[in-house]
């Protein structure tokens, strides 16, 4: 959630993004300060061998906001008028996922990019490319399925590919199976539930 100054709408800044964990994590739990705009959140699980997984559930802004106090407008009131959100959260998530890999962490990151990776890498990469080689992550569902040509999001045409990813540390794909259901599945959204399931005994 967001935790800027709270005041009165349409300056109030809402919204943001979470994580539930069932009781059986909550002991191998340390928690990351929350980005004071609510656009991502990090938790940490701990392994018996004081290994970490440092997991991010994240949104980025689409760039056009739509309706009433649209998030992107909400961000430029924090970050300035000529700011650029849709770019800005990138970086920063950068900047911290490197952190978090300088101290040994692997990374999981959700997140609603509203951006496609390209099927074959641009020559100019766009921004979600950049930060794909920025932080070595990889796209676990393009690594373990091949590429998707199924849009995640009932508003994207047909033809588009998904723009929801979960992306990991390459160490983590022997471990992991990942999946993405139908329109009809999972919670109710315009975005279809993927699932990530974890083999901890391979870590």
């Amino acid at each position: 959630m967001s935790t800027s100054s709270p005041r009165a709408y349409p300056t109030q800044l809402a919204g943001g993004v979470c994580q539930w964990f069932g009781p059986r994590m909550t002991n191998h739990l340390a928690h990351k300060p929350p980005d004071l705009l609510g656009r991502f959140v990090v938790s940490s699980i701990l392994g018996p061998r004081n290994q970490a997984i440092s997991a991010i559930t994240a949104y980025r802004p689409v760039q056009t906001g739509s309706g009433v106090n649209p998030v992107i407008q909400q961000q430029q009131r924090v970050l300035g008028q000529n700011s650029n959100p849709y770019q800005q959260l990138l970086l920063d998530l950068a900047d911290m996922i490197l952190t978090l890999r300088w101290k040994g962490d692997k990374i999981i990151i959700a997140m609603d990019a509203n951006e496609e990776l390209p099927q074959q890498p641009n020559i100019i990469r766009n921004d979600l490319e950049t930060f794909c080689a920025t932080t070595g992550l990889l796209d676990a569902m393009t690594t373990l399925h091949g590429y998707a040509t199924i849009p995640s999001c009932s508003r994207s045409s047909d033809t588009s590919s998904p723009i929801d990813f979960i992306m990991c540390s390459p160490s983590l794909h022997c471990c992991i199976k990942i999946s993405m259901l139908d329109e009809i599945s999972g919670c109710p959204s315009d975005h279809r539930t993927f699932i990530l399931d974890v083999d901890t005994a391979g870590l």
